[in-house]
């Protein structure tokens, strides 16, 4: 009889508290005392109990046949229900949000690439420009270049030319020495048939010696051999400096 009180007064106490659990606004799903929290669809949470075969303490678990409470978290919030949960739709506020934050800085991002472009562009333009204007420089130079070495070259021809004359000249006026001494002699001794070649020599030496062959000439049309003679000296010493 005492066990059939005590579990009848066990059976009654755990009706009682289930009712309770039903009906009190608060629940010990909630860690603060409050109310539970909220499922998607606006509803709370209610856990009934069961109560013990044998009047022990009365526990927390699914009722019979009903599908089992599940807990998941999205963005630091516990949801509580049954069934899949999806995103609520702060969630998808939250998302919108983000993406509209984010269109204002990747617009900006964007124009300042298309200005570091436009600079390097500008660079690049200026650069060519450069390039153009050196290449026009380097050309001057070379053409400048060719002009004075042709200037050299004709001055280095012009001056082997002058040194080949002045070789040539001394050859001849050597000879023209040379045929003058043989006159000279002819003259000292007493042939006077010397004009011609006075006169084929006269050519080749210095404008001295040309005038001294000349007064050389008029000795001998005079038939003045001695004076003749003195002239054909003084050219040959003219001709020799």
């Amino acid at each position: 009889m005492r066990w059939t009180a005590t579990g009848a007064a066990a059976l009654v106490l755990s009706l009682w508290a289930a009712a309770r659990a039903q009906t009190t606004p608060t629940s010990a799903l909630a860690p603060d005392g409050g109310a539970p929290p909220a499922l998607e669809d606006g509803g709370l949470v209610a856990r009934p109990f069961s109560a013990t075969p044998d009047g022990g303490v009365a526990s927390f678990g699914p009722p019979r046949g009903a599908a089992s409470t599940e807990i998941q978290r999205r963005n630091g919030v516990d949801y509580v229900g049954t069934g899949r949960i999806t995103t609520a739709p702060s969630d998808a506020g939250a998302d919108n949000g983000t993406a509209n934050d984010r269109g204002p800085q990747q617009a900006s991002d964007s124009d300042d690439l298309r200005r570091r472009i436009a600079s390097l562009e500008q660079r690049v333009a200026a650069a060519n420009d450069q390039r153009a204007e050196l290449d026009r420089l380097n050309a001057q130079i070379s053409q400048l270049r060719e002009e004075i070495a042709q200037i050299e070259s004709q001055r280095s021809a012009a001056q082997q030319q002058v040194q080949e004359q002045a070789v040539e000249s001394r050859a001849r006026t050597q000879q023209a020495v040379s045929m003058l001494y043989s006159a000279q002699q002819a003259l000292t001794n007493g042939n006077g048939d010397v004009a011609g070649t006075l006169s084929s020599v006269s050519a080749s030496l210095p404008p001295i010696a040309q005038r001294e062959l000349a007064a050389a000439q008029e000795a001998l049309g005079a038939g003045d051999l001695y004076g003749a003679r003195s002239h054909v000296a003084a050219a040959i010493a003219a001709s020799q400096r």
